[in-house]
């Protein structure tokens, strides 16, 4: 039976001289170590970026939803087990924001605004260290809470800057509204 191919006969000294040549798998040997000692700091470092990126994303992301919990509780229509309305118990605005903010340790400024956006400057009330203001506000109110935070990276292979992370949420406050 043919194959159609010929097979070829090795001499003895044909043998011999195979063993003595040097094999490619023996000259490769440490080609991959050394190319993955080459890709290793590239990797290392895309790997760290995303987990920096991560990390200011999760920051952010806190900050921004504490800013909107505590501008929920300041507009939303009842009181406090002491009786004080949600929009003057300044104390209770700010645990709203640090009940969502566990990533996060921000500052908080609290304002409001009797004229609308078109009105004057908005007041600054609930300074820190207050429990609460006495203020009254009218129908058509707006509570603004602003958050700020400060994100600094883990490890700091690059000098990068600290970078201030922000957010503000303004809501009407809801009082003297009867549905009938």
């Amino acid at each position: 039976m043919s194959y159609g191919w010929a097979r070829a006969k090795l001499s003895k000294d044909d043998m011999s001289a195979r063993r003595n040549e040097p094999n490619s798998a023996a000259l490769h040997e440490g080609q991959g170590l050394v190319e993955f000692a080459l890709v290793l700091p590239v990797l290392l470092l895309l790997v760290l970026g995303v987990v920096e990126f991560g990390r200011m994303m999760i920051l952010f992301s806190s900050v921004s939803t504490a800013s909107r919990d505590a501008v929920r509780y300041a507009v939303s229509v009842g009181e406090n087990s002491a009786g004080v309305p949600h929009y003057q118990d300044c104390l209770g605005i700010r645990e709203a924001a640090a009940q969502v903010a566990v990533f996060a340790d921000p500052s908080v400024v609290i304002t409001f605004d009797s004229d609308g956006p078109s009105g004057a400057a908005p007041v600054e009330y609930c300074q820190a260290g207050k429990d609460l203001d006495p203020i009254e506000v009218s129908l058509g109110t707006q509570i603004s809470v602003t958050l700020t935070d400060v994100y600094n990276p883990l490890l700091p292979i690059v000098e990068l800057p600290t970078i201030p992370i922000s957010a503000e949420t303004a809501r009407t406050v809801l009082r003297d509204v009867y549905v009938k």
